[in-house]
């Protein structure tokens, strides 16, 4: 063939060519978005989806506030990236303010705890920590106090006081530093002796009456006084098992143990839940060992619930421990129940062994019925990250969950049909699950 045929031949073969890939990326979007759309189908999304605040992840200087309203009322999610108040009505969520930090490595490291009228958090820059206290009317700063080491609990607030645990010098010494909530000065400290040091599971709970702060700390709980800090008395469970954070419910002490973690395989005879008398530390009842790492447990109603990472809810008799019921749920359930009007909320996550495919369970929101563990309904989230954060039903009669990518899903809590599907703003590059606290 000469050259002048060649280049003919090719004159006419390009356009063809460019018809025919041009037809093939025609063919790939449709079928794309048609993929797209049955995804959207299959993972059920909400009718309502869209962004609370700016999304983008180039670098920002704190904000300051965006709004205001009187009283605490809300809900209170933190992100990595900051603190923001929503205004919750039949389930729609509105901003009120947010308290935005720099980008990464400042962060958000705790909930809220939310008590007269302030919001305390605890924030690091990447080297430091400190509690943070901020007004609930507009976000603004009341006082930002450092603590001296790594957060590793709290902050909890009783009787005037913001109770946070220390770790120190490396690792070395771990201590419960009393701040005063008004102006966030120290007030007193303790120091772990030999022997307590805070599991990873551990943590601080309060009595609402402002006397006693407890700590559970490895296989050991005790309980200082809240004015002075002075130890009130110790108790010890088996050696080998740590303890989560102590419940109080009813003027009793609940709390579970394990002797595995929240990302281990599933262990037969691996857990336990504890009754105990907060004014003497003594013990009122144990359950059996059971499978699986525990939820924290809730008290409701002279009864106690609580769930498990073998993907199971167990309901107790609050005076002597006795089983009421047990029901499969079908997911990992770490995190505590809870119980509004006779049912029992409850996230489950999907199981992270071999049990189910990953890329196809995303976790569910359950309700169940607190008399007998019947399930009332069963609701599919979107989010194939969801880690079974705690469901919190509000007075406005709506659900209100944390999923991953900065996700709120809203539920109506009597049928679990879904409200709207709201994104917290997250850094694209970095983010997690918000931790969501709920004040009515």
């Amino acid at each position: 063939m000469s050259h002048a045929r060649f280049f003919l031949s090719l004159n006419r073969w390009f356009p063809h060519l460019f018809t025919s890939i041009a037809a093939a990326f025609c063919l790939i979007a449709i079928v794309g978005g048609l993929l797209f759309a049955a995804s959207l189908h299959q993972f059920s999304f909400p009718p309502n989806r869209h962004s609370l605040s700016p999304f983008f992840c180039e670098p920002t200087t704190y904000r300051g506030v965006a709004g205001a309203s009187p009283g605490q009322a809300g809900l209170y999610a933190t992100a990595i990236d900051g603190v923001y108040r929503y205004a919750a009505q039949s389930g729609h969520l509105s901003l009120i303010w947010q308290y935005w930090l720099r980008p990464p490595p400042d962060r958000i490291v705790t909930p809220v705890a939310v008590s007269e009228g302030v919001a305390y958090v605890g924030e690091s820059d990447g080297t430091s920590y400190a509690v943070l206290a901020l007004a609930t009317f507009d976000g603004s700063v009341r006082w930002q106090q450092p603590v001296g080491g790594f957060l590793l609990s709290g902050p909890v607030v009783a009787g005037g006081l913001v109770f946070v645990v220390v770790s120190l010098s490396g690792g070395q010494q771990d201590v419960i530093v009393a701040l005063d909530a008004r102006d966030g000065s120290a007030r007193w400290s303790y120091q772990f002796v030999p022997g307590e040091t805070l599991a990873y599971i551990g943590g601080v709970g309060a009595d609402p009456t402002g006397s006693a702060v407890f700590v559970s700390s490895g296989n050991l709980l005790f309980a200082l006084n809240v004015a002075s800090g002075d130890k009130l008395w110790s108790a010890q469970i088996e050696s080998g098992a740590a303890l989560l954070a102590p419940q109080w419910g009813d003027g009793i002490l609940y709390l579970a143990s394990s002797m595995t973690c929240p990302n281990c395989e599933v262990e037969q005879h691996s857990s336990a839940v504890y009754a105990y008398n907060p004014k003497s530390g003594a013990l009122l009842w144990k359950t059996p060992p059971f499978a699986g790492f525990p939820s924290p447990p809730t008290e409701a109603g002279g009864v106690v619930y609580y769930g498990s990472q073998a993907g199971f809810v167990a309901a107790l008799r609050a005076s002597d421990g006795a089983s009421l019921w047990q029901v499969d749920v079908g997911g990992e359930v770490t995190s505590a129940p809870q119980v509004v009007n006779g049912v029992v909320y409850v996230g489950a996550a999907r199981f992270l062994d071999a049990q189910t495919n990953p890329n196809e369970d995303h976790g569910r929101v359950l309700a169940l019925s607190a008399t007998d563990g019947h399930q009332k309904w069963s609701y599919r989230l979107p989010s194939a990250d969801y880690d079974g954060a705690a469901p919190l039903v509000g007075r406005d009669g709506a659900l209100y969950v944390a999923t991953s990518l900065a996700y709120i899903d809203t539920l109506w809590a009597a049928t679990g049909y879904p409200i709207e599907q709201d994104q917290v703003r997250k850094y694209v590059c970095i983010s997690r699950v918000p931790s969501l606290t709920l004040i009515p």
